[in-house]
């Protein structure tokens, strides 16, 4: 009986490392992309886009379609596991499919058995930012973790609207993702180019939709002109706007177009002058000769009686 009790006492303490075993295994498969090297390749895209996430894997026996699973998993941004696509002896499967990836991938079925397995994802979403993505290739008995990538998803900003004030400018713009970098650059009445350093930086996430809003300010007195330039650090695009701030030119752009306007008024009312001259002259001349022929009475032009 003895012997019986320190069997299943065994038995016990198997099934239970096999079970530690277990969830060590799933614990290291979660963690994997957490432990990743930075030198992890990157994959950008730009929000309502689709995306080519490349992957071509040099195959070292034949392609058995019967044998054969392929999963595109992995962690999502906010770390929570993902699966973007199943394929599973022969057939898609789409039951596990995450919710953020549902209707909007397709993979090179003909081309599987040459080792192409990229995927395509249609529409992006921010959701899909910052996912880590592997292939998981299982062929008959062997196992193997290829293609690992993270994608990014970018947002493009508005064109920067400037706004002046006496000794300021205001750059505004919105509707970009990820947070951008701002940059002001200015050129003086000399030429010289030069970046300004802002006096304020303000950047607002909307948690409605998930972009970003930007609100800067900077000095520009002394300046000829002012620049605000937007860049967006995944698809690398800027959006800039410049505008003439130098007072010197204001100035002198705006005499001028006074000096127009006050010479056209004065030009309407010279010729309006000249004319009513040209018409009383005209009359008096008119009325003299009609005086000296008697035919009009003197003091006046109606005619004589």
């Amino acid at each position: 009986m003895l012997q019986t009790s320190i069997e299943s006492h065994q038995s016990f303490l198997f099934s239970l490392r096999r079970a530690m075993e277990f969830l060590l295994l799933i614990f290291l498969f979660l963690l994997a992309p957490l432990l990743l090297p930075a030198s992890c390749q990157t994959v950008n895209g730009s929000i309502g886009e689709t995306l080519l996430w490349p992957c071509m894997h040099k195959l070292t026996k034949k392609f058995v379609r019967e044998q054969t699973y392929i999963y595109w998993q992995g962690m999502d941004g906010s770390s929570n596991p993902t699966v973007a696509h199943v394929y599973v002896k022969g057939e898609e499967e789409f039951l596990y499919q995450s919710s953020s990836f549902q209707n909007r991938t397709a993979i090179f079925f003909s081309q599987l058995e040459d080792g192409n397995f990229s995927l395509l994802i249609k529409n992006l979403m921010l959701d899909h930012d910052r996912t880590f993505i592997e292939v998981v290739f299982i062929s008959d008995d062997s196992k193997e973790n290829i293609c690992q990538k993270t994608l990014h998803v970018a947002a493009v900003f508005q064109e920067p609207n400037i706004e002046l004030s006496q000794a300021s400018a205001t750059c505004s713009t919105a509707g970009g993702y990820p947070e951008p970098e701002v940059m002001w650059l200015s050129t003086d009445n000399q030429g010289n180019e030069a970046i300004l350093e802002p006096l304020e930086v303000k950047i607002d996430n909307n948690t409605r939709n998930g972009t970003f809003s930007v609100f800067s300010k900077a000095n520009i007195s002394g300046l000829k002109t002012v620049t605000c330039r937007i860049c967006n650090p995944t698809s690398g695009e800027c959006q800039t706007t410049t505008k003439d701030v130098s007072p010197a030119g204001t100035l002198f752009t705006g005499g001028i177009a006074v000096i127009v306007i006050v010479a056209f008024i004065v030009g309407i009312i010279s010729i309006a002058l000249c004319v009513i001259c040209q018409c009383v002259y005209g009359c008096v001349r008119v009325c003299e000769g009609a005086v000296v022929a008697g035919t009009i009475r003197p003091g006046g032009c109606g005619p004589a009686s």
